[in-house]
């Protein structure tokens, strides 16, 4: 959380709307002492599991712990899944969780085994087909009515159906119109599609597809950033760079390349 601890500086006593692909994070530890005789892998006994929010519900997680009242808007199917979901945000009293609730979806699961420390496989269980009209109308509904008690909306794609463009651009049209700035965590690599945001903030690699570049040095970069706010309507972006620390670029921002602290 250190990028999320720099953007949400002052944040603390506020509240904040997160929108996106909520996810149940299940941790199954225990212990590997033979290989299995019907083919070459390790047979787990299984100890400890642990369920953790994930995806969106982590961002928002992350946010309560910064001291941030955070509401949650995400979307669950009707399972075991979920319930345990809710019952993990249950330990959040910081965040209240929105679901809306697909009868046909399966909550996504990203189940990580582990022995030793060591993590030896993950199972990922989701549904990524986009949400019905109906849903996405549910979506819209929710987070106009968050928004009138907000100080920032954060979409948090992670690109498994919940946001489409269509949902984006209407969110985003609606933080703007209720005067709440939009911090959005891209992944539909078409810059045009978050016209109006206060901020993006993509990883390297992402940044690269948005801009359609292979460069990976900040000379390159920032003129592309500066040129695409430019472009799109979008105030700034925050291109998180890994052990290189981050690059801030905007239509009216003097470049700043901020540097990792060991």
């Amino acid at each position: 959380m250190t990028e999320a601890s720099t953007i949400f500086t002052g944040m603390r006593g506020r509240r904040i709307t997160v929108v996106g692909d909520v996810m149940l994070d299940r941790f199954v530890s225990g212990s590997v002492s033979r290989i299995s005789p019907e083919a070459p892998v390790p047979v787990l006994r299984r100890g400890q599991e642990i369920n953790m929010p994930g995806g969106a519900a982590n961002v928002a997680r992350n946010l309560a712990h910064l001291g941030v009242e955070t509401i949650l808007i995400g979307v669950t199917g009707k399972d075991d899944h979920a319930s345990m979901l809710d019952a993990a945000l249950q330990h959040e009293p910081a965040i209240r969780f929105q679901a809306i609730v697909d009868n046909r979806r399966a909550t996504i699961v990203k189940t990580r085994f582990s022995a030793s420390g060591q993590q030896i496989l993950r199972v990922d269980d989701e549904d990524t087909s986009p949400l019905s009209p109906q849903l996405e109308k549910k979506i819209i509904a929710a987070t106009r009515k968050a928004l009138r008690k907000s100080d920032l909306l954060v979409i948090s794609d992670y690109n498994k159906g919940v946001i489409s463009a269509t949902t984006a651009r209407e969110m985003i049209a609606l933080a703007r119109d209720a005067g709440v700035p939009v911090l959005a965590d891209p992944k539909k690599m078409d810059a045009s599609i978050y016209a109006g945001v206060t901020i993006i903030t993509p990883n390297l690699g992402e940044a690269q597809q948005l801009f359609s570049t292979s460069a990976t040095d900040i000379d390159t970069i920032t003129p592309l950033a500066e040129d695409a706010c430019k472009k799109h309507g979008i105030d700034s972006i925050l291109v998180t760079l890994g052990a290189e620390g981050m690059l801030l670029a905007g239509r009216d921002l003097f470049p700043c390349h901020i540097r990792s602290h060991a």
